[in-house]
């Protein structure tokens, strides 16, 4: 039953965080870490609840694979891809040393 709560929880907060991302973030010129960070709370969001209507329609999600578990791969995917691309634009003076392929051509 706590598992149950905990989940219901944890879909209305996502939930409500998605939906909010995406009035506020999905708009034209907006940051596109923000946009992958509001796609990732959207497959919490998701992925739990499967989990949610699993529970109350009688499954077990403990022993064996269930797709609510896609939901928090995704997830992870657009936050580590956010990350990755945050990191990118901080490292990244636009020098022609940072650039593979500019590189190879002047070479």
């Amino acid at each position: 039953m706590l598992y149950l709560i905990s989940n219901i929880f944890v879909c209305v907060c996502a939930f409500i965080s998605f939906v909010y991302g995406i009035t506020q973030f999905f708009k034209p010129k907006k940051a596109i870490y923000a946009q992958m960070i509001v796609l990732g709370v959207g497959c919490i969001f998701f992925g739990r609840l499967y989990q949610v209507v699993r529970l109350l329609t009688g499954g077990d999600i403990a022993n064996e694979f269930q797709l609510g578990i896609l939901g928090v791969i995704g997830s992870l995917m657009f936050f580590f891809s956010a990350n990755f691309g945050a990191m990118d634009s901080l490292a990244d003076d636009g020098s022609k040393e940072y650039n593979y392929f500019k590189s190879q051509i002047t070479k």
